[in-house]
């Protein structure tokens, strides 16, 4: 039950981003709770679910919000000099 459960929340998540019909955070959010709550788990429960996965990619997080704000004038400029002559420095 738990597997199907898995796969048809996956398979419900990827319809939902390469469908564009809503954006990253409540698909990531929303889907896995209902389904925890359709597998039976109460609220206490999924809590120390998500205390305990936050506290496990918390690094990864700060890395990759990191990364983005750094980033984000190559995506924009196509350019990752930040204004910067990296050639004649």
């Amino acid at each position: 039950m738990t597997t199907a459960v898995g796969f048809i929340m996956l398979a419900i998540i990827v319809i939902l981003l390469l469908t564009n019909k809503t954006s990253i955070i409540p698909v990531f959010g929303i889907i896995p709770i209902v389904a925890a709550l359709i597998l039976g788990y109460g609220l206490k429960d999924i809590q120390g679910f998500m205390n305990n996965g936050f506290s496990s990619v918390l690094n990864t997080v700060v890395l990759f919000s990191f990364a983005v704000m750094f980033f984000r004038p190559c995506l924009k400029n196509k350019s990752c000099t930040n204004g910067y002559d990296l050639v004649n420095y």
